[in-house]
């Protein structure tokens, strides 16, 4: 009987963890270095964006970037990406 409440809490608890972060994705991401662009926003930006990287946000005289990248293989795709912003 013990065995069966743990399970029905963890379940519920699992839901509402998956609930939580379906409609409040921001909640689980540290604070962003800029103020202008909410991280909402951003998160928007990046999953909807075709691209792997997309500017997010302009502001004092620095551009700043998103990146949805698979795991693994960041590094390698952030330099093609780079490498093709510079022209190279």
């Amino acid at each position: 009987m013990m065995i069966r409440k743990v399970t029905i809490l963890m379940i519920i608890a699992l839901l509402v963890f998956v609930g939580i972060h379906q409609f409040w994705p921001g909640l689980f991401y540290p604070e962003l270095p800029f103020s202008s662009v909410k991280k909402e926003i951003v998160f928007e930006l990046i999953k909807q964006s075709p691209d792997h990287l997309v500017k997010v946000a302009q502001e004092d005289d620095f551009s700043w970037y998103g990146a949805q990248f698979e795991q693994g293989k960041a590094i390698d795709l952030l330099l093609d990406v780079m490498k093709k912003m510079a022209g190279l």
